[in-house]
């Protein structure tokens, strides 16, 4: 279950709110787990909300909404390691959209590098990386990087067609 943006603020307003009214009314002492609430929220939703909802909004095809969301992110390198490496798999796949593939190329490299969770979504960015080192006429690198998708146990079918695509685009050079 997702829950919108505004959930998750709310949700520390709330908290906060509560911590300080308890608090002015019984001591701070006791309302402290109030405001360790709205500490916690908060930093959810600052800390890995855009990345999780840049993601969803991306897999649903609304490009535009997952740029906004993931361009309100102003310090990628104070996310934990595991959405850093989101930030940049979303980052490369709408530049990907908008047909900017020389900026796409080190966002999809990032990614990579630093891992995804999803082993479909490594696969993606590894094939589209692929795609984007073949179009530069950097064959060594795209065999290299199809060895390690066919390494990975990957169910999706149109993934692995693609990858299928593309190992016969190599042959026929």
């Amino acid at each position: 279950m997702t829950f919108s943006s505004s959930f998750w603020a709310i949700a520390a307003f709330l908290m906060l709110f509560l911590g300080i009214g308890f608090g002015s009314y019984k001591g701070f002492d006791q309302s402290w787990y109030f405001l360790a609430a709205a500490g916690i929220f908060g930093m959810g939703y600052f800390l890995f909300h855009n990345v999780r909802m840049a993601l969803l909004k991306l897999k649903q095809g609304n490009i535009h909404e997952a740029e906004n969301l993931i361009n309100k992110i102003k310090y990628p390198n104070s996310l934990l390691k595991n959405h850093q490496g989101y930030y940049h798999f979303v980052k490369g796949l709408i530049l990907l959209q908008k047909k900017q593939n020389g900026l796409a190329i080190p966002y999809l490299q990032s990614a990579i590098n630093i891992g995804l969770k999803n082993p479909q979504d490594q696969a993606l960015a590894e094939l589209n990386l692929a795609h984007l080192k073949f179009v530069n006429k950097k064959y060594n690198e795209t065999k290299m990087l199809l060895q390690k998708i066919k390494a990975k146990k990957i169910d999706d079918l149109l993934l692995k067609e693609k990858v299928r695509e593309l190992e016969k685009a190599l042959k026929n050079i």
